[in-house]
């Protein structure tokens, strides 16, 4: 299997930040995806690689009205944090 992450990051690096597309790139590919299991694949090695590396814990954001990845995210173990993010559009978003 090819590694997911580069070599080049230092095993020793415990902040990792990993940014995917935007999820309209993958709407044609969703329901293929979700019955092969892919997505739960990828979370899974995604997972092995940086705990591989010492990271000790992966956060994720998604948009709060995304209800099925929410729920593919928690049927993966995922919780919700008591945190806030906070982001600044630059460029307006059509998907609000």
């Amino acid at each position: 299997m090819q590694e997911i992450f580069p070599s080049s990051v230092p095993r020793s690096n415990k902040s990792l930040q990993v940014t995917f597309a935007p999820p309209r790139t993958f709407a044609s590919a969703k329901a293929r995806v979700a019955a092969n299991g892919l997505g739960r694949r990828l979370m899974r090695a995604a997972e092995s690689a940086l705990e591989a590396r010492g990271c000790p814990k992966l956060n994720i954001q998604v948009r709060s009205t995304n209800e099925a990845v929410l729920a593919f995210y928690n049927k993966l173990g995922y919780t919700v944090d008591p945190v806030v993010s906070l982001g600044k559009r630059l460029i307006q978003d059509t998907q609000q």
